[in-house]
């Protein structure tokens, strides 16, 4: 939850670690632990962090699914974006994704609704003169 936060507050200020780090007065090293979970900041250094990317301690606690990851892979091949830029696009469709199925859960409904039915026609290959009359069938 707050490593992905803190990643996606970070990219989205247009921040790389080392600008975040030395506001902050820790090492690139170490947001690049909190980014990746393997490390927990001091509740002097979430302040700090908070401050520097413009946003409230309360903002790296909002719930993110986990479950939820955006991959594709033509989109690095195609892209003009710098990787940072396609970082930060990844980080907000996981964001916007995250909240739109925590509404979909806080409301109890479905995803989609259920698909219409549809009318088939059945084609038949054994000859030329079935294939058209299988349309009357």
């Amino acid at each position: 939850m707050f490593s992905k936060n803190l990643k996606y507050y970070r990219l989205k200020k247009n921040m790389n670690k080392k600008e975040l780090a030395s506001l902050v007065g820790v090492t690139p090293m170490a947001i690049s632990h909190y980014e990746n979970g393997m490390r927990r900041p001091g509740m002097e250094v979430v302040k700090a962090l908070a401050k520097a990317l413009d946003v409230r301690v309360a903002d790296f606690l909002n719930s993110r699914n986990k479950n939820l990851v955006f991959m594709h892979g033509e989109f690095r091949k195609g892209s003009r974006l710098t990787e940072k830029q396609q970082e930060y696009v990844r980080e907000s469709v996981e964001e916007y994704m995250s909240r739109f199925y925590t509404i979909v859960d806080i409301l109890g409904g479905e995803v989609l609704p259920e698909a219409p039915a549809c009318h088939g026609v059945c084609l038949s290959s054994n000859s030329e003169d079935e294939r058209y009359h299988s349309f009357d069938r």
